[in-house]
């Protein structure tokens, strides 16, 4: 009887580009997870652009992972040693002010990119191509509604964030009460602003 053949070895799925929660365990996409870094003080703190030099460890955006992972002390053994940990509220901040600072950096994008809308005239010419709506929370009541009924009609998404002000300010102008963001880059804001609405709607400590 001749030998058997080794059968021939069937692999796995990659886990290329993939982390692990420490919260949960369970591997998501490097872009997915916030990146938690050490400083060499001890000090944990969130790596807003997943940039920072040095071994990070991970975390959904989701805020039983977090507690879980700051309950179980799961950052000391990610680090392999001791570190000062924030409080679960001054963690939320951080990651959430995170998230901010990359909304106003891709608005900023998609100003220079022509993938955003701003101002009555250009938003009312172009609101069905509009993949999300972003209206300052400082937007006058009618103006407000006006805008919103628009956009439910077509489907589209709308968020409440920042000022006239600041809005303005980021589309190069003195004001602006509403931005329409075009896509791709609706896409990705949409996915940071329901982020966000999740850890700012978390129960504190």
């Amino acid at each position: 009887m001749g030998r058997s053949r080794r059968q021939p070895r069937i692999a796995g799925p990659s886990r290329k580009g993939l982390r692990t929660c420490i919260g949960c365990r369970r591997a998501s996409p490097r872009d997915d997870l916030i990146r938690l870094v050490r400083d060499p003080s001890g000090a944990v703190f969130v790596d807003r652009h997943l940039r920072a030099p040095g071994r990070g460890a991970h975390l959904c955006y989701d805020p039983s992972c977090i507690n879980n992972a700051l309950q179980r002390r799961a950052p000391s053994r990610a680090f392999q040693g001791p570190v000062t940990l924030p409080t679960l509220e001054a963690l939320l901040a951080e990651i959430i002010e995170g998230i901010d600072a990359r909304i106003w950096a891709r608005l900023g994008i998609a100003r220079r990119s022509r993938q955003a809308l701003s101002g009555a005239d250009a938003l009312s010419r172009g609101m069905g191509r509009v993949g999300l709506l972003i209206l300052a929370e400082d937007c006058a009541e009618n103006s407000r509604k006006s805008l919103q009924n628009k956009a439910n009609a077509l489907g589209c998404p709308v968020v409440i964030f920042g000022t006239a002000l600041t809005l303005g300010e980021s589309q190069g102008a003195p004001h602006r009460v509403a931005i329409g963001v075009l896509d791709p880059l609706a896409g990705v804001l949409k996915q940071e602003f329901e982020r966000r609405a999740s850890l700012s709607a978390a129960p504190q400590e």
